[in-house]
């Protein structure tokens, strides 16, 4: 699974947000808290996202998730893997 985060400016009706979209279609919003830094707030929704992803086992919440920055602001972040699985033959 990915997790991309990206800041959304404020408008007229909302204030700002940051929002966490997993690579099978989940998406949270949650609001922006200007006490913190903008990796707290785009590590905060990840990190919320990937605990309502869970797999029933709990290996998403286990595992190590890495983040880097991408076009525009965005950040995304993947699953470390403990072992390397090898393709059935």
């Amino acid at each position: 699974m990915v997790i991309t985060t990206r800041y959304l400016g404020p408008t007229r009706c909302k204030g700002s947000r940051v929002s966490a979209t997993s690579s099978y279609g989940q998406r949270i919003i949650l609001p922006w808290d200007n006490a913190h830094s903008a990796e707290h707030n785009h590590r905060l929704a990840a990190r919320i996202l990937i605990t309502r992803c869970n797999d029933g086992n709990g290996s998403y919440s286990r595992s190590r998730w890495i983040g880097g920055m991408i076009r525009g602001g965005e950040r995304v972040w993947v699953a470390e893997l403990d072992q390397i699985i090898e393709p059935a033959k």
